[in-house]
């Protein structure tokens, strides 16, 4: 569900941007997106200053690194019943 390319444009995205699920598709999108459809009510799933934070210097990422992003956010939407 939420892959590479979703980390890395949630990564590379605007200071608001979200990665959200909406009928079991990730999108990332602008905070203020979310009180619109199609994505008012979507399950957000992290901002990019939650994500970018942690990870320090987020333009050096490694590939493995941002795979390893990418299934842990995959792991939490399912937890999160995406």
């Amino acid at each position: 569900m939420i892959s590479e390319a979703h980390a890395q444009a949630l990564l590379e995205g605007r200071d608001d941007a979200e990665l959200v699920v909406v009928e079991g598709r990730a999108h990332v999108v602008s905070a203020d997106s979310l009180e619109r459809e199609p994505y008012r009510g979507a399950l957000r799933i992290v901002s990019r200053p939650d994500l970018a934070g942690p990870l320090g210097d987020i333009r050096s990422l490694s590939a493995d690194t941002l795979a390893e992003v990418a299934g842990r956010l995959d792991a939490t939407a399912t937890r999160l019943g995406a």
